[in-house]
């Protein structure tokens, strides 16, 4: 472990491994263009250079060369050897789940793998329905997409609501939108956005088949000295790569919401972005902060409200999130003063308990038997 605390010693490589992990792949030119002109650190190429080999040597930096140009990617691998050493205690709440509500589950199935490219995880009968989810071929043991049954009375008019609005009901990350319409167009998938530029990211909204608008983003990636983004973070283009970065819940003060995903779940803030009077606010878990975001998401929309009174009312969580231990969380949360309507209940495969959010939502924790 010498070589990884050697190199972490060093802020200026802290630095480089900070820019790494935001926009991985760069090339030591483009390492230093983000070290002047974000950091004012006026290293020069060799310096730079060297401070890539400390890094490569600890196994924290990869690089891959290409024709002219040598790309330099985070690898955090190392570094979970100090987290082994000295374990994190505390909570360990994990965005583990997203979902899509569905009119035919089957149906979805076949759309979300054979179409969009996701690969099936579970399949689970439930009474007449299935518990249903799919993950990205880059994640298999990642956040899962749940591919829930649109039977509350609750959901019609609330997706309704949204598509006649153009409001996408969820968002996935992928390498690049324009390959990714192309691709999709070719298949048969009907688009009501097409590609377009919104300043950091390029944006796309499709429609599922499934009684949903879904929202494609790829963050923009400076590729002017590589042939394209495919090839450069090695993949063939012909190959999808969507992923579920993003998932939220609705809130009615975002302040309020922040004070309680962070101080009493254990969440970290990650983006707090103004637009107008609200903000791109989001939080991610503490184990995993370059992992999915979950967005706290005002509730201002007319058709959001009826629909979590009527979850509420019914006692259906709006999210569910990932512990180690529900009753040792439900124990914390309790102490902490968070009222929950389900106590720890052994459901099979699982344990769940369900609690007040305070911002109007119901939310469940899962923990999976071992």
């Amino acid at each position: 472990m010498a070589d990884i605390y050697k190199a972490l010693a060093d802020r200026t490589r802290r630095i480089i491994l900070d820019e790494l992990a935001e926009r991985d792949g760069q090339t030591l030119f483009e390492i230093g263009a983000r070290l002047a002109s974000k950091h004012q650190l006026s290293s020069t190429r060799q310096a730079i250079s060297q401070h890539l080999g400390v890094l490569e040597k600890a196994g924290l930096v990869r690089s891959r060369r290409e024709g002219r140009y040598k790309y330099h990617f985070f690898n955090p691998a190392p570094l979970s050897e100090i987290n082994r050493r000295w374990p994190r205690k505390g909570p360990r709440v994990k965005i583990a789940f997203a979902s899509v509500y569905v009119d035919d589950q089957v149906k979805a199935m076949d759309f979300y793998t054979n179409i969009l490219g996701f690969q099936e995880h579970s399949n689970i009968p439930i009474g007449d329905d299935f518990w249903m989810t799919v993950v990205s071929p880059d994640a298999p043991d990642g956040p899962q997409l749940q591919l829930d049954p649109a039977g509350h009375a609750a959901v019609t008019p609330y997706r309704t609501a949204l598509a006649d609005d153009g409001i996408p009901l969820a968002q996935f990350a992928v390498d690049d939108v324009e390959a990714e319409h192309r691709r999709l167009t070719e298949a048969g998938v009907a688009f009501t956005v097409p590609p377009t530029d919104v300043g950091e990211v390029w944006m796309a909204v499709l429609d599922d088949t499934c009684g949903n608008l879904i929202q494609l983003v790829s963050q923009k990636q400076h590729t002017d000295v590589s042939p394209t983004t495919a090839t450069r973070y090695g993949r063939p283009q012909s190959t999808p790569a969507i992923r579920i970065e993003l998932t939220g819940v609705f809130v009615h003060d975002q302040a309020e919401a922040l004070a309680f995903y962070t101080d009493v779940l254990g969440f970290q803030k990650r983006h707090d972005i103004p637009l107008g009077q609200d903000s791109w606010l989001t939080v991610v878990s503490p184990d995993d902060p370059d992992g999915p975001e979950l967005l706290l998401e005002p509730s201002h929309h007319p058709a959001v409200k009826p629909y979590r009174d009527a979850l509420m009312a019914a006692g259906i969580p709006l999210a569910q999130f990932a512990v180690d231990d529900v009753e040792a969380e439900h124990q914390r949360l309790t102490e902490a003063g968070v009222a929950f309507t389900v106590p720890p209940t052994d459901v099979g495969e699982a344990w769940i308990a369900v609690f007040d959010d305070t911002c109007g939502n119901l939310i469940q924790i899962v923990s999976i038997k071992p």
